[in-house]
């Protein structure tokens, strides 16, 4: 009851000691207290305020560091084709004419995508486009919307899995009223605005990464287990992102990055 909070931490003024929420986490795990009181609206610091952000204007003047804004010495680019069906493998792969392009440095064929590298953007932008990739869809090939739909309906129909139960749900459903509606989505690109993407610098037993993620955590241990090194080795820098909305809790092009850069020398976006 002489405790407050400020500035991330809990106080106890009278003695001038202070404790971090974390450092808390056990006794708050506990039994809450009953009708605990609330701050006074006339103490809200934050809410009801007006507050600047101070990100404006470089965003409004460009200077903004997103994650595909990231330039390192010495950073190559590449530049990814993957399979356009969920486990699909690379067939044959004819990179004569990416070859020839000005500042092509290499064309990396792995299982199941191909990357180009560049001196620059532009250099494997026109290398990808060069290529001529046949895949082998595998057993996804024969998979379409129809086939989606028909599965899902099925399952629908099959008893779910119960996570807590409270009365006898399916008495009342037989006896009562029922209003039944299907509602159907299709399968939708998941777009960002900022194209997805990630930059890798790989060091003997080091990884280092930038990019925009929602969650740092799942990216670094990601990273770790991709690159073969210990956890603490990977470092993660975490830049603005530009659009997240859930898609950015993927760490696949953490994935994608590292293994292209496990083929190039130095740093590659």
């Amino acid at each position: 009851a002489t405790c407050t909070t400020e500035n991330g931490v809990v106080m106890h003024k009278a003695s001038n000691r202070t404790l971090g929420y974390g450092e808390l986490a056990d006794q708050a795990g506990g039994t809450p207290p009953a009708n605990p009181p609330l701050k006074a609206p006339k103490d809200f610091k934050l809410i009801g305020k007006p507050l600047k952000r101070l990100d404006t204007s470089t965003k409004v003047n460009g200077k903004e560091v997103y994650g595909i804004d990231v330039m390192l010495p010495g950073l190559k680019f590449a530049t990814i084709a993957a399979s356009p069906v969920f486990g699909g493998k690379v067939g044959h792969v004819d990179d004569s004419a990416a070859k020839k392009i000005p500042g092509v440095q290499k064309v990396i064929v792995l299982d199941d995508m191909v990357a180009v590298v560049g001196d620059h953007m532009w250099a494997a932008k026109r290398g990808l486009d060069s290529l001529v990739i046949s895949w082998d869809a595998g057993v996804n090939g024969r998979v379409d919307s129809a086939l989606i739909w028909k599965q899902i309906k099925a399952a629908s129909e099959q008893s779910g899995l119960v996570a807590k139960q409270v009365g006898d749900a399916g008495k009342a459903l037989a006896d009562g009223e029922k209003i039944e509606a299907h509602y159907e989505m299709p399968f939708l690109a998941h777009a960002t605005m900022e194209p997805m993407n990630c930059t890798v610098h790989l060091t003997p037993g080091a990884c280092e990464v930038w990019l925009g993620t929602q969650i740092a955590a799942r990216v670094q241990s990601t990273a770790a287990a991709t690159a073969g090194v210990p956890l603490d080795k990977v470092i993660v820098h975490n830049q603005l992102i530009g659009g997240g909305f859930g898609r950015r809790l993927e760490p696949d092009m953490v994935i994608k990055a590292i293994r292209v850069a496990q083929q190039v020398d130095g740093p590659v976006k």
